[in-house]
């Protein structure tokens, strides 16, 4: 035990919510609601035989994925974020498409990136669970 770290008392309190938040909630900040480090968090996990449970990651993505969306909607509601983009309107006539129109080679490039990071995105939204 190093005398220089208060020694933590371990209440009926924090061991319920160790019990209760440690298997479905992220590490740290559990750890600074009980008021611990995340190592002592986890040692104290392991020797009271709680793990994780085995969809852990999943069943975080779908509470995160849910919580972003309410806070989006709500801050939407409130007036807090406007959209830049107005649904049916061109907002730069310079580039739309013409036919006949060939693009740069440079702007074919960055196309085509884009493109690849859509599918790199909905593929790791569908690994995680996560729906759009």
């Amino acid at each position: 035990m190093n005398p220089q770290r208060p020694q933590i008392v371990w209440t009926k309190d924090k061991l319920f919510l160790i019990r209760t938040y440690f298997p479905t909630m992220f590490n740290k900040p559990l750890a600074k609601w009980i008021g611990c480090s995340e190592r002592t968090l986890i040692r104290k996990a392991r020797e009271l035989g709680l793990e994780k449970v085995e969809n852990f990651n999943e069943v975080r993505a779908d509470d995160i994925s849910r919580l972003l969306s309410d806070a989006v909607k709500k801050a939407y509601a409130e007036g807090r974020i406007v959209s830049q983009f107005k649904k049916g309107v061109n907002n730069n006539p310079d580039c739309e498409f013409k036919p006949g129109h060939k693009f740069s080679e440079e702007i074919e490039e960055a196309r085509k990136e884009k493109i690849r990071r859509t599918f790199r995105r909905k593929k790791l939204l569908a690994i995680y669970g996560l729906s759009r």
